[in-house]
């Protein structure tokens, strides 16, 4: 079965039975999945500080949404194809959680024209695991909202080559505000959100004072958005400022299934 007609059928039946929940309860869970290559050579201190900046941004949603926060951070040695699956298949998520799926570090995809849009996660040991399939695990499990992030490369390989694939603001912050905007948007939201540094063929960038260049812009205008006024923050318009501002550059790519 095409992979995009699939993903399409399982978002329906999420649909389906996610519009049966009730309103999020502050009880519920924040489940924060931080993956990173932090020991490749090239790339390995910016993808360091993608992880770090990723898991202080767990900490802050936590803080003002009233979520509880569990962490998953795999990097260095215990990156890998088995590691990441069995940790996503093993979340235990109740109906009312939201979920962060983040990776940084190398990515890539095939020729191959049955592909979908999302990149993979290139992977030491020469393994890959597609974007779109690791959020489908999470989304069987019909949590409330997911954000799965991706800030990797979307560039061709040819598929004979490729991997083994599986398929801080300096003026008042306003706190009751700042709390309102992060549990609209993460204690309140109901969607599952797919995000990449860049559109298929082309590359995402990083630098060793900013990091990965998606995740800077994503968190810089994220932080602009949960200091506006109280439930004004907006998704669509976070992730569209991220893509305008990089749009020549990497052509950032995303979509939002909304689920009310």
């Amino acid at each position: 079965m095409n992979k995009k007609i699939r993903l399409s059928l399982v978002l329906a039946f999420a649909c389906a039975c996610l519009a049966l929940l009730p309103h999020a309860a502050f009880s519920a869970t924040l489940h924060t999945i931080i993956l990173g290559d932090t020991q490749d050579r090239s790339i390995g201190r910016t993808v360091n500080l993608d992880v770090n900046k990723m898991k202080e941004h767990g900490k802050t949603i936590s803080k003002y949404s009233g979520l509880e926060l569990n962490e998953i951070v795999i990097t260095g040695s215990n990156l890998n194809s088995t590691n990441i699956i069995t940790s996503l298949e093993n979340l235990q998520v109740s109906d009312d959680d939201a979920i962060i799926l983040y990776y940084s570090g190398h990515g890539y995809r095939t020729d191959n024209p049955q592909d979908n849009i999302w990149p993979n996660i290139a992977l030491p040991g020469w393994k890959g695991i597609n974007l779109e399939y690791m959020t489908e695990i999470l989304i069987n499990k019909n949590p409330r909202f997911i954000l799965a992030i991706g800030d990797i490369c979307n560039n061709v390989i040819p598929e004979k080559y490729a991997p083994e694939t599986l398929i801080k603001r300096d003026f008042f912050q306003d706190e009751e505000n700042i709390s309102a905007n992060y549990r609209k948007l993460f204690a309140e939201t109901k969607a599952v959100i797919i995000a990449s540094g860049s559109s298929p063929k082309l590359y995402s960038y990083c630098d060793e004072v900013r990091g990965g260049h998606f995740t800077y812009h994503y968190l810089r205008f994220l932080g602009q958005a949960v200091n506006n006024p109280a439930g004004t923050a907006d998704w669509d318009h976070i992730l569209s400022e991220t893509r305008s501002v990089l749009y020549q550059q990497q052509q950032p790519q995303y979509q939002i299934i909304w689920m009310n």
